[in-house]
């Protein structure tokens, strides 16, 4: 219920009425809390305000039967001074503010010229009223208003009511409660661009007989046929709702505004939001309209009023009757209703604008027989107008990719955005409904950033503001899964976590045969208890990470359709949670016990119902067991049990997850596998972010993995519902380190626990064989504990291929791209010599049995021992191995590098050293290297040839690319900056080419505070520059007399001598000016800055090597063109080669100075020369003169020829490499600059969480925060 303010006429100023009209403004003031009024809705309230209280006036006589009534209408409607009084408390309110926002009645700069002048004058004509002008009388005239609608009657006060009646009226009428409710609309929400609403309004106005006033009769009414061109019943059967149209059409989503700046949100809210007196009766009647089976008909009796609809012949007919306001009300509304409650006719997967357009009205005469009523008809048609190509490029428009063929109407205003958000904002639109969209559940926080992730898709949080948060979409366009790694894409802001939650908050992805696996089983183990093991230490790779369980979205009261749901969220029909299960599927997870030291690899749905099992067990024994629903044998088990598809059954069976969990609730077992697969996609994210070295930013710590720490999480503290769960680690000697590798190459989630039990077994074997495959009393019966094993089934090994050897006949097994598959026994399957009777080596007298140990080792390191069984169909194989050390084919696993030939047993453990790690920078400036995230590319980079990209490419710390096919963008990190990276098209380069694809990057990154040219170039040695292929030259020139860049063939002549056209082009930017100034004299460089790079590229490429100094052959210029040579300089017979010295260090050097841009290919020594005498050029090249009239510009080149006629492709993978190495090395310089103007990531976790975290036992401390450091 709203409070509002009371107000009465008890003053004693001279006029009565100003008094009134003074004291019912300052009520309508506060009422409204003016003094949170913004600048620009104070303005917007000024152009309608007089409007506004026209209708109240009407709504007044409504609300108040009889003469009173009557005679207090026409009170307000002639007291205009109401309005002026509140306009001015307004303006005096915003006078307070700071100049540059201060409201300003009579001078906005921001308004057209037309509402300009409009304002002015009514606010002037208010401003020189007399108080009297106004009094009432008792003359028998009914007036028109401004000289047409009320006009003067004479005084006779003794017929005038009370002042304080009108006052006592206009405090308690509806009347006053539509008018507040209507005027926080307009302040509330902004008109978007056409105002079709308002052409509606004025439209159906105009058309309407105007209305007297008079204090006789009550108000004119109207009755106003309007027909919509919209077949709703087809719209709700094309869309495929899960319920009748008349129980969805209120929460069915709706999108307004444009395609850059919209609101999302339900049918039924925007009729409520935008009309919120009458909003409610119009969705009541559509409701009820498609309610009806027969004829379709529905009628609702609103206050003084009526609405009538009915469909016929595929249209929707409305009947009106009421004011000239209410009409023109409710035919805005439907005239949106039939607009929103569309889909795109022109396409199935792309986005429209629809927009109603009214025909003009025609008098009908279906009038009904009451006094003072005219009919009129309207019909309504709806236009349908594709978006921009260009827009899906644009900065903000990610949210296209929630919708299939949605419609977003034009016309009809938005909430108001804030201040300082620009155009372009992108779709406001609620958590709950973003993750419906994405069919996601949950809202995470992943290395310290806000996630909500679906099977297929990912928001992320880019950008906070006042009260709003700004996030991205990314989704994969074939609807594969998608990690929460991927949101770690260098954009993630400093944001407060606890406005996320707030309410208002606004918001604009062969041991044996034949196997048991008891993982998940009705039967196995669950008693597991803690691993006691620390938490992960500053050597692990999860340091100072932590999984919170997230918060659970409410699920919003809102209606799907084919329309919302892309193809890359969810192709119709198909089912989330069988998606969800088959991927997890492919995941896998070690259960490590650290009592027995042994290890269970599984697939990620046996693991998943693993811990449920667990989960009910400790449910069970709490002390709330006794409310909890489930029990052991409430579930439908798989027919066949002990099988990886065993969990699978489970987990599918609708009745299964269809259970209730505790009395009294509406949670299912459905809920809790929702939680897990949530936790459990956290934690396979940060490993694999992990494996594949996509940190936020460059850290002091190595992202290689020390083979002695494995990381993971508490098994019990998971089970127990610990919030947030921090990671573990344990230690394993040099012996238990064997399958390390194979394990981090799955990047798969380890539970730490102890006592799991056998959670793979020999199945019984059949009764056909004569014998067991174990003996009860052998070895190998069970997995031998202490021995630091990892057991496996065939079908979980990820990546195992083999290769037959035809001249051998024998087959080599491959474990994914790195490793080999070794078996020193020859034995994989077959039983142990002990367990067969007919043989005469039984374990009494054979104590050693036969070794079962598989050994995994990279590719390349050994030839020995290769596993030639052929393992027929190894996805469905129900075989086990056991992998670890071997007694007969030993190795040494130190924690990095290549294995050795060994005995771990004897080798004596090292004491942990970390990984190298190669930092070129300079102390004073490297220090910033844990630099925080940008919240959108900071840096952007243009290469003309792919191979240039590819260089550059290969640096990035990590990467993902957008747009489509016309403007391909590559995002990701480079040196502690985000960058934007785009390549000129295929086959195309010079000067215009590249201005082009500069303009398309900086529209695209508006905010980017420079570009890298990075690429190859001609090099042009002199006397003073001892320039060599592969060196790097850098478009900055220490002699300030000289450009960076200088555009060589553009000019003008005068007096027959040519001047250079230098204006034009943008100089280098001052900070990089600035930190090149630094780096080039600091007294103690280092001596090889970019090998580290140029080594990380040849590493993955080794095209990009060096090709030798052999083949650096510069030749002295020859000057007669006829002796031009077209040879390489192997084969050249020219007279003279150059003889220069050997350089001391083999590495590039760096060189500033002019580089010459045109669009001419140099291939002439003496044109170089020329060039490097005229404007003591150092370097050519054919893009740099493009680039630098777009935008602030750094050229970059590595040198790959001498620009002469020797001139060839040979060195230009290399000077790609040094160019794109000398990029990152400066960035790394800059980083240390700018990391103090970067916000500090927020540190809180208790926003995600939905309660405070559950103490647990042995808890040594709590973690810092979520995310990694």
């Amino acid at each position: 219920m709203e409070t509002m303010t009371e107000f009465s006429d008890s003053g004693s100023l001279a006029s009565h009425e100003e008094t009134l009209s003074t004291k019912l403004a300052a009520k309508i003031r506060a009422d409204l809390g003016a003094e949170t009024i913004s600048v620009q809705s104070a303005e917007r309230l000024q152009l309608t305000l007089a409007e506004k209280f026209k209708d109240f006036a009407i709504h007044i006589a409504q609300d108040t039967a009889g003469q009173f009534g009557r005679d207090t209408m026409y009170y307000v409607y002639g007291h205009r001074r109401i309005a002026w009084s509140l306009l001015h408390t307004l303006r005096e309110n915003n006078e307070e503010e700071p100049d540059d926002s201060r409201f300003n009645l009579y001078k906005d700069p921001d308004l057209d010229q037309e509402k300009y002048s409009r304002t002015e004058h009514w606010a002037q004509e208010m401003a020189s009223m007399d108080a009297t002008t106004f009094q009432t009388s008792s003359a028998a005239d009914d007036l028109p208003h401004d000289a047409e609608e009320l006009g003067k009657e004479q005084a006779d006060n003794s017929q005038t009511p009370a002042h304080e009646c009108y006052a006592k009226v206009l405090n308690s009428s509806e009347a006053y409660k539509w008018l507040l409710a209507n005027l926080r609309r307009d302040i509330s929400l902004r008109q978007t661009e056409p105002d079709l609403q308002g052409q509606i309004r004025r439209q159906l106005i105009d058309s309407l007989p105007r209305q007297r006033v008079s204090r006789r009769h009550n108000p004119p009414e109207y009755d106003v046929q309007i027909e919509l061109e919209w077949d709703a019943l087809d719209f709700f059967e094309r869309q495929r709702y899960k319920q009748s149209p008349h129980q969805v059409a209120g929460q069915a989503i709706v999108v307004i505004g444009s395609d850059q700046d919209a609101q999302a949100t339900t049918c039924e809210k925007y009729l409520m939001q935008t009309w919120p007196s009458t909003g409610e009766y119009t969705m009541q009647c559509f409701v009820e309209c498609l309610r009806s089976n027969v004829s379709r008909v529905a009628f609702v009796k609103v206050p003084g009023s009526s609405l009538e609809l009915r469909i016929k012949d595929r249209k929707v007919v409305g009947e009106i009757h009421g004011t000239k306001a209410f009409v023109s009300e409710i035919s805005e509304q439907l005239a949106w209703l039939g607009a929103a409650l569309q889909d795109n006719p022109k396409s199935s997967e792309s986005l429209c604008h629809s927009e109603p357009i009214v025909q003009t009205p025609k008098p009908t005469s279906e009038a009904r027989n009451l006094p003072h009523d005219v009919s009129y008809s309207f019909r309504v048609n709806y236009l349908f107008r594709d978006f921009d190509p260009d827009t899906k490029r644009s900065y903000g428009q990610c949210w296209h990719g929630l919708f299939r063929n949605a419609v977003v109407v034009r016309g009809y205003p938005i909430p108001e955005r804030l201040e300082d958000d620009r155009p372009g904002f992108g779709l406001e639109i609620t958590l709950p409904m973003m993750a419906s969209l994405t069919k996601a559940q949950f809202l995470n926080s992943f290395h310290k950033t806000p996630m909500i992730k679906g099977f297929s898709t990912l928001l992320y949080p880019t950008r906070q503001k006042h009260a709003s948060t700004t996030w991205h979409l990314i989704y994969n366009v074939d609807a594969r899964y998608m990690s929460f790694a991927r949101g770690l894409s260098c954009f993630a802001p400093s944001l407060d976590l606890m406005r996320l939650v707030q309410p208002g908050h606004r918001h604009f992805l062969g041991w044996c045969r034949d196997a048991r696996l008891f993982a998940g089983a009705f039967d196995a183990e669950y008693s597991v208890e803690f691993s006691l093991l620390p938490e992960a230490h500053e050597d692990c790779l999860l340091y100072e990470t932590a999984v919170v369980h997230g918060r659970f979205l409410e699920v919003e009261s809102l209606q799907t359709g084919a329309k919302d749901t892309p193809a890359w969220v969810s192709r119709l029909g198909e089912d989330e949670h069988r998606r969800r299960l088959q991927w997890l599927q492919s995941q896998k997870v070690v259960f490590w016990d650290e009592q027995d030291k042994r290890g269970w690899l599984v697939d990620g749905v046996s693991a998943l119902l693993h811990l449920l099992r667990a989960w009910i067990e400790h449910e069970r024994a709490s002390d709330f067991g006794s409310y909890f629903l489930l029990e052991p044998g409430c579930f439908i088990e798989a027919k066949i049990p002990y099988l990886a598809k065993s969990a699978v059954d489970l987990l599918m069976h609708k009745k299964n997850l269809e259970l209730p969990l505790y009395q009294n609730e509406k949670s299912t077992f459905q809920d809790q596998v929702d939680r897990f697969c949530n936790i459990i996609e956290q934690m396979i994210a940060y490993h694999e972010a992990n494996s594949h070295q996509c940190t936020p930013a460059p850290t002091e710590r190595t992202n290689e993995r020390a083979r002695r720490f494995l990381e993971g999480w508490d098994f019990s503290e998971f089970v127990e519902g610990n919030d947030p769960l921090v990671p573990r680690v344990a230690t394993l000697p040099m012996e238990g380190r064997h399958w390390m590798d194979f394990q981090q190459s799955t990047s798969g989630v380890v539970f730490l626990g102890r006592g799991f039990g056998d959670l793979i077994q020999h199945r019984e074997p059949p009764q056909n064989l004569g014998f067991g495959e174990m003996v009860s009393s052998c070895r190998w019966a069970q997995v031998p504990r202490h021995s630091y094993y990892l057991t496996a089934l065939v079908r979980d090994i990820q990546g195992l291929v083999q290769v037959l050897d035809v001249k051998a006949g024998t087959y080599t097994t491959h474990v994914g791209s790195m490793l080999v598959w070794h078996n020193p026994s020859r034995k994989v399957f077959e039983p142990c010599h002990c367990s067969d009777p007919r043989s005469s080596d039984t374990c009494a007298n054979h104590p050693e049995h036969d070794d079962y140990v598989q050994v995994l080792l990279p590719r390349g390191i050994s030839e020995d021992f290769p596993l030639t069984e052929l393992i027929k169909k190894p996805s469905g194989h129900n075989g086990a191995i056991i992998i670890g050390h071997s007694r007969t084919f030993s190795w040494i696993f130190e924690d990095f590098g290549n294995p050795k030939r060994g005995d771990p047993h004897t080798a004596g453990e090292s004491p942990y050293v970390r990984a190298p790690r190669s930092d070129s920078g300079y102390s004073s400036l490297a220090e910033a290297s844990s630099s925080e995230r940008a919240i959108e590319p900071e840096i952007g980079i243009v290469c003309a040839l792919p191979k240039e990209l590819k260089a550059v490419w290969t640096l990035l710390d990590c990467f993902y690319e957008q747009g489509n096919a016309s403007n391909r963008i590559v995002l990701g990190h480079l040196g502690g900056f985000s960058v934007a990276m785009a390549v000129l098209p295929f086959g195309d380069y010079g000067t215009n080419v590249a201005a082009f694809a500069a303009g398309r990057l900086a529209q695209s990154f508006p905010d980017l505070r420079f570009t890298l040219l990075v690429g190859i170039g001609g090099g042009i040695p002199s006397s003073h520059t001892d320039i060599r292929l592969g060196d790097v030259a850098v478009g900055l020139s220490p002699n300030p007399n000289y450009d960076g860049v200088v555009q060589y063939r553009a000019g003008k002549i005068r007096n027959g001598v040519f001047e250079i056209k230098r204006q034009s082009l943008r100089p280098p930017p001052i900070d990089v000016k600035k930190v090149v100034g630094i780096m080039v004299s600091h007294p103690t460089p280092p001596a090889q800055p970019l090998l580290p790079h140029i080594n990380q590229i040849v590493e993955k490429y080794c095209e990009y090597r060096s090709p030798g100094n052999e083949k650096d052959i510069l030749f002295e210029a020859n000057y007669d063109p006829t002796n031009n040579c077209d040879t390489s300089p192997q084969n050249c017979r020219c007279p003279q080669v150059q003889d220069r010295p050997p350089r001391s260090s083999p590495g590039p050097k760096i060189h500033y100075g002019t580089i010459a841009s045109g669009d001419l290919v140099i291939k002439d020594a003496s044109d170089r020369d020329a060039l490097a005498s005229q404007y003591n050029a150092i370097c050519i090249e054919m893009e740099a003169a493009g680039i630098a009239t777009e935008m602030d510009c750094l050229v970059i080149r590595g040198i790959c020829d001498y620009a002469d006629g020797h001139k060839s492709d040979v060195w230009q993978e290399y000077a790609a490499a040094t160019a794109a190495a000398y990029a990152k090395y400066l960035l790394t310089q800059m980083r240390g600059a700018t990391s103090a103007r970067r916000g500090k990531r927020a540190r809180s976790v208790e926003a995600l969480s939905p309660g405070p975290p559950r103490s647990r036992r042995n808890r040594e401390r709590e973690p810092a925060g979520v995310g990694s450091k």
